[in-house]
């Protein structure tokens, strides 16, 4: 083999912090995995882990460990993450500009998963669940096609979740994921979200809306394409 596998280093005089927090935040899930099949690897992995300690790493450090310095930094430092999101349409075009990124979730931008995630352990607790728990439910609200709010995705003609940026499977199916997740939490709270005009989203009509997507597997398998031809 001879491409070069060029090696980079991240420290403190070449910083990469959003690079570092995905890191850490992949090891410490990946050693929740392992916790009962290989500890001494799920302890490697969460030791390695544990080096970093920005918002989407700390929350799942601290799902992980339990350690308070991890929560303390989540919580201390959640509000840093608002600015504004300008939606679009399926053909690019601006519609409106919703202020805070809580329907966001991607590659470098992981502002609706760090609130799923936290919803888990604050969702009982109203001492802590600002703004955790209302953003997330915002995020279900500009999604839902009933939700009467502001919409923070589109859909395509055949159904299909459509936001502005480059990729769009990677959007419509971790935002799919992040649904199913938050149901499972809705459910062990006997939580519902209301989204007003008497819309009521239960942990059911949640997953059952990702049922309805059209069709995330058969536009990645080619599928809808058959349909189509």
């Amino acid at each position: 083999m001879d491409t070069r596998r060029t090696s980079y280093v991240v420290n403190k005089g070449k910083p990469a912090s959003e690079v570092s927090a995905e890191i850490a935040a992949a090891l410490a899930a990946s050693s929740m995995v392992f916790k009962d099949l290989d500890k001494a690897y799920s302890d490697s992995l969460l030791d390695r882990a544990t080096q970093d300690e920005l918002i989407w790493g700390a929350s799942w450090l601290y799902k992980a460990t339990k350690d308070p310095n991890y929560w303390n930094y989540v919580k201390n430092n959640i509000n840093s993450l608002e600015f504004n999101v300008v939606i679009r349409n399926v053909n690019g075009n601006p519609v409106a500009s919703v202020g805070g990124s809580f329907a966001e979730f991607g590659w470098d931008t992981k502002h609706a998963g760090i609130n799923i995630l936290v919803s888990q352990w604050v969702m009982t607790d109203p001492s802590s669940s600002n703004p955790f728990i209302p953003k997330a439910d915002q995020f279900v609200r500009s999604i839902l096609r009933e939700s009467p709010v502001l919409k923070s995705v589109s859909y395509s003609p055949g159904g299909l979740m459509f936001k502005s940026e480059g990729s769009n499977i990677q959007h419509a199916t971790s935002i799919s994921c992040l649904f199913i997740v938050y149901a499972c939490y809705m459910k062990a709270a006997s939580k519902v979200v209301d989204c007003g005009n008497n819309v009521h989203v239960t942990p059911t009509s949640l997953v059952n809306f990702t049922r309805t997507l059209q069709p995330i597997g058969d536009v990645i398998h080619g599928g809808i394409w058959a349909k189509l031809s």
